[in-house]
């Protein structure tokens, strides 16, 4: 089988003379049943170069690759070998939201629990910890303005750093100065024209790998926009590192055709692009979550099923001190909705939904008949929604979110669909689209849809709202 040997564009050289506890790292990974593939490797030999002081040689270390080649693997593998090897260590882990950070550290937690790794595990909201035997800590760091102030960090992961904004760096450069042992590693996809944060480390990064005395070791693998073709196949084996590894050509074809030119460029080339092209904002999803919400007696429901990625999601909106919420009641990955009538059935009875609406356009026809039954049962009004409701319900959402209007609860498959989504655009309007996004957006389309079908119930005349851009 054909794998990668993709050189980086640009690399910091391994320096021989210098100790490395790359062999450490290495150790590390295959504990964890992620083995280094060789770009991982030769990262971290030269990363983790240390100096006659017993100090690291880099205070910085920033890698770009393109994405599904592996940077979540490299990040995990570093985080868990120095928790593991120093004691009393402030560890912290920050990403494009405080949604995905939290996500990946405490999976990283779970896995290291499962092995007996870790002494606990702390995931309440808002406090999220990963805690060795010898004292040392993992924590969630928030990308705002205040993420790492009054912090004494040995250890700053900073990942998807295209996300990140300078004053991230100003909360937690500081709080390292007075660890001498203290590293920050980023790792990113290359970003926009916005992403001032890693556009920065790019700049000075491609200078300084000539630097013997350079403290930033830098390291990105990207193709040549000048010699190299996005779209050919053959031409990803100059600078994809994890080809034929653990991603295979007809994965990165399957994904590149459902890809606007730019974001492909930025994603899969790792070249910078012009504009962040994500449907919902992150800090608008991240200033409109409540942790306190709980559905309420006659919420609406919607029910939307997703044929691949295949899941399938019970939605609702409800209005608490006259304040709306969305949130996700229900949920399992897989083709199976054989649960949802029974499940539907039990929530009619507890909170007397006003409404209960369905795409009866899409997949989820495959109950549609069964839902009607339970609204029948339970004298609720059975809505059926078809592309352009839809588009109206996606704008509304959209619209909402955008003012602030309305708070969400708190469920990971939501976070997921929201930060995956993608539009599909006809004419004017645009809604979700479940065929080319890359993540199951059943859970998105639920709430939306639940939205939108509770906006109509509080209406003495129903009108048709259409969001045109």
């Amino acid at each position: 089988m054909k794998v990668s040997k993709a050189q980086p564009r640009y690399a910091t050289p391994r320096r021989k003379e210098r100790p490395s506890l790359g062999r450490k790292l290495r150790a590390t990974a295959k504990g964890l049943d992620t083995p280094l593939m060789p770009w991982q490797a030769y990262v971290a030999d030269v990363g983790t170069e240390i100096l006659p002081d017993g100090r690291p040689a880099f205070d910085q270390v920033v890698v770009s690759v393109p994405r599904q080649q592996g940077k979540t693997v490299l990040a995990k593998t570093i985080v868990v070998e120095r928790g593991e090897r120093l004691p009393d260590q402030c560890l912290v882990y920050t990403a494009q939201n405080r949604i995905a950070a939290r996500k990946r550290v405490l999976a990283t937690g779970r896995d290291l629990q499962r092995q007996k790794r870790v002494k606990r595990v702390r995931e309440a909201i808002g406090s999220e910890l990963v805690e060795w035997e010898n004292g040392s800590q993992l924590e969630v760091v928030s990308p705002t303005a205040s993420g790492g102030h009054g912090d004494t960090i040995d250890l700053a992961v900073l990942d998807e750093l295209w996300k990140l904004q300078m004053h991230v760096l100003q909360g937690i450069e500081p709080a390292r100065i007075a660890r001498p042992l203290s590293q920050m590693w980023g790792i990113s996809t290359m970003g926009t024209d916005e992403s001032d944060v890693l556009n920065h480390f790019v700049e000075i990064g491609r200078e300084a790998v000539n630097d013997p005395e350079s403290r930033l070791a830098y390291f990105e693998w990207s193709m040549d926009p000048e010699t190299d073709d996005l779209y050919d196949p053959k031409h990803w084996w100059r600078w994809m590192p994890a080809l034929g590894r653990t991603v295979t050509v007809e994965a990165i074809q399957a994904k590149l055709a459902t890809m606007p030119r730019g974001e492909a460029l930025r994603a899969f080339g790792n070249v910078r692009s012009r504009v962040d092209e994500a449907v919902i904002p992150a800090e608008w999803w991240e200033e409109t979550e409540d942790v306190t919400a709980h559905p309420q007696q006659g919420m609406a429901l919607a029910v939307d099923v997703n044929a691949g990625p295949s899941g399938v999601a019970i939605g609702a909106c409800w209005e608490d001190d006259d304040v709306r919420t969305v949130g996700l009641v229900d949920y399992q990955a897989g083709a199976s909705s054989e649960w949802v009538p029974r499940r539907l059935d039990e929530l009619c009875a507890r909170f007397r939904p006003s409404v209960v609406g369905l795409d009866t356009a899409g997949p989820a026809t495959s109950v549609a008949a069964d839902v009607r039954d339970v609204c029948e049962r339970h004298g609720v009004t059975f809505r059926e929604f078809r592309p352009r409701d839809l588009a109206a319900a996606s704008g509304f959402l959209y619209d909402h979110l955008r003012e602030r209007s309305i708070r969400h609860s708190v469920a990971e498959p939501l976070d997921l669909a929201v930060e995956g989504a993608v539009q599909k655009r006809s004419g004017d309007v645009w809604r979700f689209d479940r065929h080319n996004s890359p993540v199951d957006v059943s859970p998105l389309i639920a709430v939306s849809v639940a939205l939108y079908a509770f906006h109509e119930s509080k209406l003495t005349r129903m009108e048709p709202f259409i969001v045109r851009l």
